[in-house]
């Protein structure tokens, strides 16, 4: 009887929420959910307004879907609308810090904060460059789903799992608290087991210049 119940309600909550593996398609498809997503992302990055203004409009949104390498996957509720998304697009050096390529990691350490969490080459900075330059680097413009959280897992996964068919060997974001919650434990430790999970690494973290409440990370997928 109990397996049976379970079974009933994966299936109603199966029809509750839908997994769209190409967001850009939906989106061409459906073009309306752009100011969907301009809602969503107020209600998302309300509470940081006074820190900086994150949430786009409409327009901006569709403008990162005509960004080179744009892709994500999104969430519809049993209605087709958009309730959350996780999208990107290749990164360019307007994402990069303005960091001068020849400095050493020691150099991106003490002058920009740079906090290196894996062994990585001499000259990052200018390794990351050169990747960006060939494609390499991900940057994910993106990550909101107000509703239906326990799906985050398999939204992330499911991009990851694309990005790495496409050949990326990283991804960067900027993230503000509650993202930097997902993958570090106090003291911005990695959360070991979470990385394990998605099978990736986080590289190094580059904080905003004042201070630790925004920063952009580099991880290894």
């Amino acid at each position: 009887m109990r397996h049976n119940r379970a079974t009933m309600y994966d299936a109603i909550y199966k029809l509750a929420v839908e997994f769209q593996e190409n967001l850009k398609e939906y989106l061409s498809q459906n073009p309306e959910q752009y100011q969907t997503m301009e809602q969503i992302e107020g209600e998302s990055y309300e509470k940081y307004r006074d820190i900086y203004d994150f949430d786009q409009d409409a327009e901006d949104i569709e403008d990162d879907f005509d960004q080179p390498g744009a892709m994500g996957v999104g969430v519809t509720d049993s209605n087709g609308v958009m309730a959350g998304y996780v999208y990107g697009y290749n990164m360019t050096t307007d994402e990069m810090p303005e960091i001068d390529l020849n400095m050493s990691n020691q150099m991106l350490a003490e002058q920009y904060g740079v906090k290196f969490y894996s062994q990585v080459p001499e000259g990052f900075a200018r390794q990351i460059y050169q990747l960006m330059s060939q494609g390499k680097i991900f940057y994910v413009a993106n990550l909101a789903l107000p509703q239906y959280k326990i799906k985050l897992a398999r939204m992330l996964k499911d991009l990851l799992t694309k990005l790495r068919q496409a050949g990326y060997q990283y991804i960067t974001f900027d993230a503000l608290s509650d993202t930097m919650n997902l993958f570090l434990s106090e003291g911005r430790i990695p959360k070991a087991a979470r990385m394990a999970m998605f099978g990736v690494e986080l590289v190094a973290m580059i904080p905003d210049e004042d201070g630790w409440e925004h920063a952009q990370a580099i991880v290894k997928i």
